[in-house]
């Protein structure tokens, strides 16, 4: 269940994906980053600076990411911890 959340999250940090997503899934992955006490902007621009554009990724690459945004993630939150 944690690993579709995160998935989730990365889907909807991603527009292409985004969009192909259901309104539930989108609710999911928001509320995981509410949950993790994150702002979407906050997270766009921390991942920007670790040279990870969003809004440029290919479908076929998101996979090659998800580690790393998880990161990136984890990071944000024990910063705000």
């Amino acid at each position: 269940m944690k690993k579709v959340i995160l998935l989730s999250l990365l889907f909807m940090l991603l527009p292409i994906a985004a969009m192909a997503q259901s309104p539930d899934l989108m609710a999911m992955a928001r509320g995981e980053l509410q949950k993790r006490g994150l702002e979407e902007t906050e997270v766009r621009a921390r991942l920007l600076q670790n040279g990870i554009d969003v809004d440029n990724i290919p479908p076929t690459e998101y996979a090659s990411y998800q580690a790393r945004v998880i990161n990136i993630l984890n990071q944000m939150q024990a910063e705000k911890a």
